[in-house]
């Protein structure tokens, strides 16, 4: 397809166009059948999310029923499809976190009857997607998370200190419950408080090369939101330049894509902003990320800006290249930790290209 564009750009001599209306008729026919085989193989691995969410009921009754408590969960979009392999894998997370609402989210029938609630719990899963991404909610009605109440027991267990604590907002202490090692929890019960936490929850939904987040309001509700690729066969990418070099980064990743004049970024103590629609986005120099040799900005600047733990930040890049669908190859075990990098593809000129993993890259920075 490379070189049959080249030849498109190039032109060709009058004698040769019979040939090359051949090629070109051959060459297209090739793709429109690879197209169409792919799509049949991708319909093939595709199966209904209710396969997961089918053993949700049992879970919930015997959980609810270890801790006396009376919880009724409702299902959302279980028609929604998604990768064979996926659904084989977010069982486990699933389970924990629908066990984890059970015990930690909501309250007993007095303590609800006391907040004026009804007084049978609730939880909601449910699916739908979001542009190429397949999004998974777990939300309970119950006591939410207190931000304060977790902030000290941070501090009581020796993750923070009282200095760290202090310059968290209460949304980054919320963010701080997938940390590896911490539970709320003081008591030890047939379902929780043995040492498994949130952190292998999100563990597991970065191997699927997916993301995890939580929104919370006191006595409120919980909501944890899970966000997975259609597929882990093809994924859908933005190729960009960053210091002569090409990186590809996932659609499911990215808000939006926009040029701004150089002068619209402004100096905000040692960061640049913009901003975008009334919002103002914090932006880093992506070859200051990967720690490549920084170009001096052009009068146009190219920002990708995604979507990172929440927050929309825009990453300063070279230039904005295409978009491509790619199959992810893993680095292997020596290079799978890798700050920053999800996997490497080979891209339609044939170069191998790596693949960035952004969900965290606002912690990590």
């Amino acid at each position: 397809m490379i070189l049959a564009k080249k030849l498109d750009e190039k032109g060709i001599s009058k004698e040769f166009s019979e040939i090359y209306q051949g090629i070109m008729e051959t060459t297209y026919a090739i793709a429109r059948i690879s197209d169409e085989l792919q799509s049949a193989i991708m319909n093939v691995r595709m199966v209904p999310v209710w396969s997961v969410f089918s053993k949700i009921p049992r879970i919930v009754r015997e959980a609810s029923k270890k801790v006396g408590k009376n919880v009724e969960v409702v299902f959302e979009g279980e028609d929604i499809s998604l990768d064979k392999t996926i659904t084989e894998f977010i069982g486990d997370p699933l389970i924990h976190l629908i066990r984890n609402a059970v015990d930690h989210g909501i309250e007993s029938a007095s303590k609800r009857k006391e907040k004026g609630k009804q007084e049978e719990g609730k939880i909601i899963l449910r699916s739908f997607y979001r542009g190429n991404s397949v999004i998974i909610e777990v939300e309970d009605d119950g006591k939410g998370l207190d931000s304060e109440a977790l902030r000290k027991s941070f501090i009581k267990k020796g993750f923070l200190s009282k200095e760290e604590s202090a310059k968290l907002t209460d949304s980054e202490i919320i963010d701080l419950i997938f940390d590896p090692g911490f539970s709320s929890t003081e008591k030890v019960t047939e379902i929780s408080g043995r040492g498994v936490g949130l952190d292998v929850v999100k563990t597991n939904i970065k191997q699927l090369k997916g993301n995890v987040v939580v929104q919370s309001e006191k006595n409120v509700y919980t909501c944890f939101t899970l966000s997975l690729p259609l597929s882990l066969a093809v994924t859908e990418v933005l190729i960009i330049k960053v210091s002569d070099e090409s990186f590809a980064i996932p659609l499911d990743t990215i808000f939006e894509v926009v040029k701004i004049e150089k002068s619209k970024l402004v100096d905000v103590g040692d960061q640049k902003v913009i901003v975008l629609r009334g919002e103002s986005i914090e932006t880093m120099d992506l070859s200051r990320l990967l720690h490549l040799q920084k170009k001096p900005l052009l009068d146009t600047v190219s920002i990708v800006v995604i979507n990172s733990g929440g927050r929309h930040i825009g990453l300063i890049v070279d230039s904005i290249v295409e978009r491509q669908e790619v199959v992810v190859k893993s680095l292997g075990s020596y290079l799978e930790r890798t700050k920053y990098i999800l996997g490497a593809t080979i891209i339609e000129n044939g170069s191998i290209t790596l693949i960035l993993d952004l969900h965290d890259v606002y912690a990590l920075s």
